[in-house]
C-alpha cells in the first residue's frame, strides 16, 4: 500500500514532528473550508494511530539512512 499526499514537518517550537494528511479546499458563500480525504468512519483515534505509525516509520528510515 502506498500513502501519498501527506507531509511530515518539524514544529517551529522544537516540540517534535507533525503529520498532515491530504485535504481539498472548497468555498461555501465565499468562506474557504477544507475536506479531509482521510477520515475515520467510527474510531476517531484511528487517525492518531496512523499518524504515529507514519512518524515511527519516518524515524526508522532516518536512522537506517545514517548507518
Amino acid at each position: 500500500m502506498k500513502l501519498i499526499g501527506f507531509a511530515i514537518w518539524e514544529r517551529r517550537s522544537g516540540g517534535g514532528r507533525n503529520v498532515t494528511f491530504p485535504a481539498r479546499q472548497y468555498s461555501v458563500n465565499g468562506e474557504r473550508r477544507s475536506f479531509a480525504l482521510l477520515r475515520p468512519i467510527t474510531d476517531v483515534a484511528s487517525q492518531e494511530r496512523i499518524r504515529d505509525l507514519i512518524l515511527e516509520a519516518y524515524a526508522h528510515t532516518e536512522v537506517a539512512g545514517r548507518e
